[in-house]
């Protein structure tokens, strides 16, 4: 069947799109959903050594002396590896000691031995190579290879295909990928790396348990090993389809197992889809012919054929490793069904509106009874549907008088209103909640009542009595909120005088106990009530001394927690090392730990670089509380521990305790100032209850946050976490 003028005018618009490489995002989704579908296993022959977050925190540097690779490789070649490559940047010089026995291990292994090389200036828009990056001439063995790890990065910033090999300053340099499948011939230069092949089918170990000697040596016997980096901190990340993001070491070895699979795809011509495109639209319009088909049909005959070629298509990747361009052929047979549709679409409104100039007389009719009311007026049908809203109705309801029509008066108003006429048109007068258009809520008094209308001469006789519904309603949502304020207001009130009560009590046994103490200590001394004891005296004032600095401290702490709730305290913010300020706090609050019988433990470690910007002197008041806390709360022979916290963009600290713990509803309590878990004056644990409050305070007026862990019996975990002075980087 020939082409049509539409089919053709489509097919010539769509290969010039596709010419233009508008169709390629589509064209890049349909591979990628393909490659998604797909499960195949790595051919197992390959073993990826990684170097893991646990390897690099076990060893406690980076990068590694490099006699460690040394004995990595000794240990892999002692078990029998056939190739060993690395994706490490071995291009600096080391301690010499270190590269002579890294020297010596790789002059060990041969031509088993595979360095990287990094060219630098690669890329899709300058293919000229500027230098290349090579390991230390010093480590080279005599038979060593060298195999270049660069990958292309696509249009998109993902990595879809590979390199076979690069010209570096005049001379051919082979890929890592290349050298480890030992494969020779090749179509192109690049080709798709097949990620239908399933990342987690391939052999990983940490390299830690390879120095260790803690992995099977018969795991890496007859097989080739890739060691490179996996771990997020040293940032060789690449973004790649299907997976999302990949380590680069593990991109290197999808492109091994898809050479050594065969399953180098290779992207067919453009000149195959464009031919195809023409072959495609006479099956079109010879399937969806409009006189013969409807508009169902024709659509159930374009899927079809759609499905048809992705089926193909996919077959052809799955078995020759051949990618076709689909997008091309998938949006010609969407644009033509979308045409038919348009047709059948023009057909169906000339229909409505037949029937809408039908109605129009009866809308005048209800239009001219019901628009001058102050009140919303709506008439429903007999099948509980609006057929008429007058402009007040509109108005309450925030909808447009013409959408209001037709549509279920159960969707404008409560189901409860209007569920039943015969229950519900009774005439009384009942308040009901409506969500207005935007979705506020609107508060209405509604009068529901039935209306029966007679029969309209017709033809063919009168018309049957037809049953409606008019409710007619006034919006009274401003004296539902005037009411709703007075009763807030009147519980607000009551919480204050509430509030108020627990403050002064709260606050009245903490100040008296220490007045108590100064007032009874004093009058003693004063009075020389126990002669000429001397010591008995120096202990008292000791006494009156402690308890005025208890009585300075909770006055402090007043005054500290008001400014920081009112964001009127001051902070110097400057880049804070973390361990001085919890060793600090801890060297404050360890007599009062030795004094309970708890064992205090500051886990020590270096601080995080870049380090969170902070004022100093507020964040040991934040571990000071907390660590008092601790120690208040946990029975003798406990252990209170601090140490400090890192993640992507911020570092912090734990203060975590083996003590009571508490409920969730416990922690919210502890969390509000002036209160304490066991709110009796009479408690087992002195305090006024804002040492937790004033530190979440103070770690919010930073940018951090405050989060509590804990379950009764439990202990509890307090971690503050606070922003960096600067983005972190990874290791180079």
């Amino acid at each position: 069947m020939p082409l049509t003028p539409l089919a053709a005018l489509i097919a010539a618009a769509l290969a010039v799109l596709y010419a233009a490489g508008a169709m390629e995002p589509l064209d890049r989704f349909l591979l990628e959903q393909r490659l998604s579908f797909g499960k195949r296993q790595a051919s197992g022959s390959l073993v990826i050594v990684e170097i893991d977050a646990r390897s690099i925190q076990a060893l406690e540097s980076w990068p590694w002396p490099r006699g460690l690779h040394a004995q990595a490789i000794h240990r892999l070649l002692d078990a029998g590896a056939a190739v060993i490559a690395f994706d490490v940047d071995f291009s600096a010089r080391s301690q010499p000691e270190q590269d002579a026995a890294l020297a010596a291990a790789i002059a060990r292994g041969g031509e088993r031995i595979i360095l990287p090389t990094f060219a630098q200036g690669a890329s899709t828009r300058a293919h000229a190579v500027i230098a290349e990056s090579a390991p230390n001439a010093q480590l080279l063995g005599a038979r060593t290879q060298l195999g270049g790890v660069n990958v292309i990065t696509d249009a998109d910033g993902r990595i879809w295909s590979y390199a076979v090999g690069l010209d570096v300053a005049g001379h051919y340099r082979p890929s890592l990928a290349v050298l480890l499948a030992d494969s020779g011939r090749y179509a192109s230069q690049t080709f798709h790396i097949d990620y239908s092949i399933r990342e987690e089918t391939i052999p990983i170990v940490s390299y830690i348990d390879v120095l260790t000697g803690s992995v099977d040596p018969k795991l890496f016997a007859d097989r080739k090993v890739l060691i490179g980096a996996t771990a997020t901190e040293l940032g060789d990340i690449q973004a790649v389809p299907v997976y999302g993001i990949l380590p680069g070491v593990v991109v290197q070895a999808l492109a091994y197992e898809t050479i050594v699979q065969g399953r180098t795809i290779a992207r067919a011509s453009g000149a195959v889809t464009i031919v195809g495109l023409f072959a495609l639209m006479p099956v079109i319009c010879l399937a969806t012919r409009r006189q013969r088909v409807g508009w169902q049909r024709s659509l159930l005959a374009a899927g079809t054929i759609a499905a048809a070629l992705v089926a193909v298509v996919g077959v052809a990747q799955s078995q020759a490793a051949l990618s076709i361009d689909l997008a091309t052929w998938l949006v010609a047979l969407a644009a033509w069904s979308a045409a038919g549709l348009i047709r059948a679409l023009q057909g169906q409104s000339r229909r409505l509106m037949r029937r809408h100039f039908v109605a129009v007389q009866q809308r005048r009719m209800m239009r001219a009874v019901v628009e001058s009311s102050f009140d919303g007026i709506v008439v429903a049908d007999d099948r509980d549907r609006v057929a008429h809203a007058n402009p007040m109705a509109a108005a309450i309801l925030g909808r447009d008088p013409a959408t209001m029509i037709g549509t279920p008066v159960d969707a404008l108003f409560p189901a409860e209103a209007v569920d039943r006429r015969r229950d519900t048109s009774d005439g009384a007068m009942r308040e009901h909640e409506i969500v207005h258009h935007d979705g506020r809520t609107v508060h209405v008094e509604l009068v529901i009542r039935a209306l029966e209308m007679a029969g309209v001469p017709e033809e063919a006789g009168d018309a049957p009595d037809r049953g409606m519904m008019v409710l007619t309603f006034r919006d009274v949502t401003e004296r539902h909120q005037a009411m709703a304020a007075l009763r807030a207001a009147l519980v607000e009130a009551e919480s204050a005088n509430r509030l108020k009560s627990e403050f002064l009590a709260a606050m009245s046994h903490e100040l008296r106990t220490p007045l108590n103490a100064i007032l009874g200590f004093s009058e003693i001394i004063r009075d020389r009530g126990l002669g000429g004891a001397l010591d008995r005296y120096a202990e008292y004032a000791g006494e009156i001394n402690v308890a005025g600095r208890r009585l300075s401290s909770l006055v402090e702490g007043m005054l500290d927690f008001a400014l920081a709730a009112s964001g009127k305290m001051r902070l110097t913010l400057v880049p804070t090392g973390l361990a001085q300020v919890l060793r600090r706090a801890v060297d404050r609050i360890g007599a009062a730990a030795t004094a309970g019988g708890l064992d205090l433990v500051l886990e020590e470690a270096g601080d995080p670089s870049p380090a969170p910007l902070a004022d100093a002197r507020r964040i040991e008041e934040v571990a000071s509380h907390l660590l008092s806390n601790a120690v208040k709360f946990t029975p003798r022979g406990g252990r209170v521990t601090a140490c400090i916290l890192r993640r992507d963009g911020a570092a912090g600290f734990e203060i975590r305790d083996t003590g009571i713990g508490m409920t969730p509803d416990e922690i919210k309590t502890a969390l509000e100032p002036l209160t304490q878990v066991d709110g009796r004056l009479q408690r087992a644990h002195e305090g006024a209850g804002l040492g937790l409050s004033l530190a979440k305070k103070l770690v919010e007026l930073h940018g951090g946050t405050l989060a509590i862990r804990s379950a009764p019996g439990e202990g509890t975990a307090v971690l503050v976490w606070l922003p960096l002075a600067e983005p972190a980087r990874a290791a180079a």
